[in-house]
């Protein structure tokens, strides 16, 4: 069963593998979700646990519309052993968010500098 997270302000769930990974991220984010996670002053971003979880989870969903169906399982996770998805984005917030999505669908990152 899919680990989730309820977020107060917003009545949605929001569910990720059953992997420890995914599974302490959620744990810390339920104890301290409204609890700065990152801050980036040269982006004015800014962002607690709730909505780095919402934002994965919105890129996740975005990567795997963008993915033909039959590479993907009934859970939306990649079926077969080495997919890659590369990732371009300067180091930060986005490169983060980019990186757990990936992880989320069961993709490897490539990541690459500009």
């Amino acid at each position: 069963m899919p680990a989730t997270i309820g977020q107060d302000d917003v009545k949605s769930c929001i569910s990720f593998p059953d992997d420890p990974f995914f599974s302490k991220l959620l744990a810390v984010a339920n104890q301290r979700g409204k609890a700065t996670v990152i801050c980036e002053k040269a982006d004015c971003i800014q962002a607690d646990y709730n909505q780095l979880l919402h934002d994965v989870h919105a890129l996740r969903q975005s990567i795997q519309s963008r993915l033909q169906n039959n590479l993907l399982d009934d859970n939306g996770i990649v079926k077969e052993e080495g997919f890659y998805i590369v990732v371009l984005v300067q180091g930060g917030y986005k490169f983060l968010v980019a990186c757990i999505a990936i992880i989320a669908i069961g993709a490897a990152v490539v990541p690459l500098s500009k």
